[in-house]
């Protein structure tokens, strides 16, 4: 290969190298967090920093007319675990992580966001906290995770959110 060919190879490869850090760098030191916020007939019921979650949990949001969605929370991550809409679309859509594209659940209204700026404080679910006592007597499983009942929560947005006390 001639010398000035290898120049050039080089050059691409170093500027490949060099943007593809770049973007690297962008999508991991952002200053807000990762916010998920799930927003109820559009208003929100909850907003969780999910760069604080140190471990996995469910919890249930109760709709209108026996309506519900089961959201499972991990490190980082977010997304509806189970619901009993009919097409199970939000279900399907499996975990979000990022801003890019929220989980929507049309029949019951329930949208699941990732905002990357800083959290509402007054709404925000301490997620830093071991919630396995807060077992739900209906709706606990044998593979050990807990589940909350939202039904307050989906009628009436609580300044502390339960699972923090």
């Amino acid at each position: 290969m001639p010398k000035s060919n290898k120049k050039w190879l080089t050059a691409i490869l170093a500027l490949l190298v060099i943007s593809g850090l770049a973007a690297y760098g962008i999508s991991h030191w952002q200053t807000g967090g990762h916010i998920a916020k799930v927003y109820l007939n559009d208003k929100v019921i909850r907003s969780i920093d999910l760069d604080k979650v140190k471990k996995a949990y469910t919890f249930r949001v109760d709709g209108p007319d026996g309506h519900y969605n089961i959201i499972e929370v991990s490190p980082g991550a977010i997304r509806i675990k189970e619901a009993n809409c009919p097409d199970q679309i939000c279900v399907n859509q499996g975990a979000i992580s990022n801003g890019v594209e929220p989980i929507v659940c049309l029949p019951h209204r329930l949208m699941i966001k990732i905002d990357d700026r800083l959290v509402d404080e007054d709404r925000h679910d301490h997620t830093a906290h071991d919630h396995a006592h807060h077992k739900d007597r209906d709706h606990g499983d044998s593979a050990g995770h807990d589940h909350h009942d939202d039904s307050q929560a989906a009628q009436k947005v609580p300044a502390i959110d339960s699972v923090t006390k």
